[in-house]
């Protein structure tokens, strides 16, 4: 559930060195800005697309288990825990539905604000290039590559350590680049001409530098509730409760 700007140019940056066609100083030029907007909100599509911000069955799996790894640390989550063994990943299973579907109705925003960052920071032509690599099968494998391979042990023990659950760019980047191997390792020769010829664009270095931020306007929208989410979490939690209560009567 984290955005993939950062993977493609990390493990570009990870293959032999290459020479750059492109500048990453120069002046990125001014189409008209509604055409330069809707390709910016195209690449957000693809970089922040349901499979990749929500996911599947096996995310929601994840998810519950981090869920669950997270109850742990808290103080009121352990002594029921211990009253209830079993309920941080019941309360997990039964939440998560309601936080998927609401982060699927806030899809389109997140895109807009990670379409208003590529906007101010790549050029018509340069978004172009990205969306052509994220396109292509190359560049879908890397990311299927990445999420199959992601483990949160960075963000975990962030957020095992913050009162409020708190994960920030730092923590999900580190997890990020330790996916690289395994990718790598999953690509073709193919794949590397591929990536060796998106090095040559000279995005490698933007897309890093940009990465923070993206991954910042993320988790933010991640944190965010919509409006009635937050109660009808609350509604969920306590039914879950109360059907413990009863059945321990």
């Amino acid at each position: 559930m984290i955005t993939i700007s950062l993977v493609a140019a990390t493990v570009a940056s990870s293959l032999p060195a290459f020479a750059s066609n492109g500048d990453a100083n120069a002046v990125i030029g001014q189409p008209r800005q509604t055409a330069l907007a809707e390709t910016a909100l195209r690449l957000a599509a693809i970089l922040n697309s349901e499979a990749i911000i929500i996911g599947d069955e096996k995310s929601d799996e994840k998810a519950a288990k981090l869920m669950a790894q997270l109850f742990g640390t808290n103080e009121e989550m352990k002594a029921a825990e211990s009253d209830y063994p079993g309920i941080g990943k019941e309360l997990a299973d039964a939440v998560l539905p309601i936080i998927n579907g609401y982060m699927r109705a806030r899809l389109p925003q997140l895109h807009e604000t990670q379409a208003a960052l590529y906007t101010r920071t790549f050029s018509s032509s340069e978004l172009e290039t990205l969306i052509a690599f994220h396109s292509s099968p190359t560049g879908q494998k890397v990311i299927q590559l990445m999420i199959a391979s992601l483990k949160p042990k960075a963000m975990l023990a962030e957020a095992q350590a913050s009162e409020d659950f708190k994960i920030t760019s730092s923590s999900a980047l580190s997890d990020i680049r330790d996916t690289v191997p395994v990718i790598l390792a999953g690509l073709g020769p193919e794949d590397q001409f591929v990536l060796e010829k998106f090095g040559r664009s000279g995005l490698v270095d933007r897309m890093k530098a940009v990465a923070p931020e993206t991954q910042t306007i993320a988790l933010e929208w991640m944190a965010e509730y919509a409006s009635g989410e937050e109660a009808e979490t609350d509604m969920i939690v306590q039914a879950v409760f109360a059907k413990r209560e009863n059945t321990a009567e």
